[in-house]
């Protein structure tokens, strides 16, 4: 049926699910996708057309924090008049979607025209990868800002070179 082929390289970076040999479930990720039909009103009086909220995890009954992302048709993300957003967290206790009522409370009453919750694992390698050259990252986190993405990936190549990656950037040339 199909050919077999070789491919030959020095390393191998890849996410969890193509290793699950290598990774190891820490917990798991809820998350509710809206569309909504109103616009997030953050401080109950302006509307924001985008923005994001983290609900600390202290605030929400919760152990860890809670974030909550939404955009609009300034972003060309939605139609005028809708809006997308996110609510999520780390999953605690039995029922999912109890974890994300404090970001589901941001959106105004009747505002969600659809969601769909989704619960996720988190992975985590075994280890480091510098043995067999294959480098996996964490699973997403919940985060809706990247930073927790942003930090695997700078820890993925340290892993890999040995060294942190340098981002300063140079200084600029003198003029002669």
């Amino acid at each position: 049926m199909g050919k077999e082929c070789q491919l030959n390289c020095k390393a191998i970076f890849a996410s969890p699910e193509y290793f699950p040999d290598k990774v190891t479930q820490v917990g798991e990720i809820v998350r509710c996708y809206c569309i909504l039909n109103q616009p997030v009103k953050p401080d109950g009086k302006n509307i924001v057309q985008s923005g994001q909220i983290i609900i600390p995890g202290k605030e929400a009954s919760k152990t860890h924090d809670v974030y909550v992302m939404w955009m609009g048709n300034t972003l060309k993300v939605a139609p005028d008049g809708y809006y997308i957003a996110l609510v999520s967290t780390i999953k605690e206790g039995a029922d999912a979607e109890a974890n994300l009522v404090s970001g589901l409370q941001q959106f105004s009453a009747g505002s969600i025209v659809k969601k769909w919750v989704s619960v996720d694992p988190v992975f985590e390698p075994k280890d480091d990868g510098k043995e067999d050259n294959i480098f996996i990252s964490k699973s997403y986190d919940a985060t809706s800002h990247f930073e927790g993405c942003c930090k695997d990936c700078l820890n993925l190549y340290e892993r890999y070179a040995g060294t942190p990656l340098e981002l300063t950037a140079p200084e600029p040339e003198a003029e002669a």
